[in-house]
């Protein structure tokens, strides 16, 4: 079944592994710095537990744009299962409104370059926070 987004309703994708969750800073144990109390541990689809650390800047983003009546789309490589995990994981069931795997290929006729512009991309470092735009968003179309 088709899910229907109204037409000239504003969207907002987020990625969720290293941007709503960082999970790669952990691969050689959990750094001393980081409060055990703070990482969600979830299971994976191999039954691996996943130490995962919420992102707090781009989860207060999101919040952000929620508060202004976009709908929020959650996409994951790890699958739609793995995104609604940490969403609801995050306690965030009622900030994001769908949740799907990410793409595997897009089509179009334009450059995502020509039809998105930069001024609506957020990248975000999540290693280095000095790479980082301002973490409020002022301006939403």
């Amino acid at each position: 079944m088709v899910k229907r987004i109204k037409c000239g309703q504003k969207t907002f994708g987020v990625d969720i592994d290293e941007t709503m969750v960082l999970m790669d800073m952990f691969e050689k144990g959990i750094p001393d710095h980081i409060d055990q109390d703070s990482i969600l541990w979830l299971t994976s689809k191999t039954g691996i537990k996943v130490p995962c650390l919420p992102h707090s800047r781009h989860i207060n983003i999101v919040k952000q744009f929620a508060a202004r009546d976009f709908t929020i789309v959650a996409w994951s490589a790890g699958g739609e299962e793995w995104a609604y995990k940490i969403v609801c994981a995050l306690g965030l069931e009622d900030v994001f409104t769908y949740t799907i795997s990410k793409f595997d290929w897009i089509m179009d006729d334009k450059p995502a370059s020509e039809w998105l512009p930069e001024k609506n991309r957020i990248y975000r470092n999540p290693f280095n926070p000095l790479k980082d735009k301002e973490d409020e968003v002022d301006e939403v179309d």
